[in-house]
C-alpha cells in the first residue's frame, strides 16, 4: 500500500484566464490578406488591381456622363443648396 495521500490536482479553469490583450478583446474587422510569395502570383495580382482600377474609373465617368446629360451640369454650391432648401420649404418643388 502506498504511503501518504494523493496530491490533488489544481482546478484547470483557474489557469485558463491568462493575459487578455487589447488585440484579443477587439480584433480587426474585415477579410485578412496574405501577400503572394511567387513572382507570377505577384504579377497577376498587380495586373488584376490595375484592371479593377481602370474599370472603376470608366464606370464612374460613364455614370457621371449619363447624369449630366439628364440633369445638366452637375454642380453643388452653397447658393444652389440654399435655394433648393427654400423651394422645398415653400412646396414649389
Amino acid at each position: 500500500m502506498a504511503q501518504g495521500e494523493f496530491k490533488k490536482k489544481k482546478n484547470s479553469s483557474a489557469n485558463k484566464g491568462g493575459r487578455v490583450t487589447k488585440h484579443s478583446k477587439n480584433p480587426k474587422k474585415g477579410a485578412r490578406y496574405c501577400a503572394p510569395r511567387r513572382a507570377a502570383a505577384i504579377k497577376d495580382h498587380t495586373i488584376n488591381a490595375n484592371i479593377t482600377k481602370t474599370l472603376n474609373v470608366r464606370n464612374e465617368k460613364l455614370i457621371a456622363g449619363i447624369a449630366s446629360q439628364q440633369v445638366g451640369k452637375l454642380t453643388i454650391t452653397k447658393a444652389l443648396g440654399e435655394a433648393g432648401a427654400k423651394e422645398l420649404k415653400e412646396g414649389k418643388h
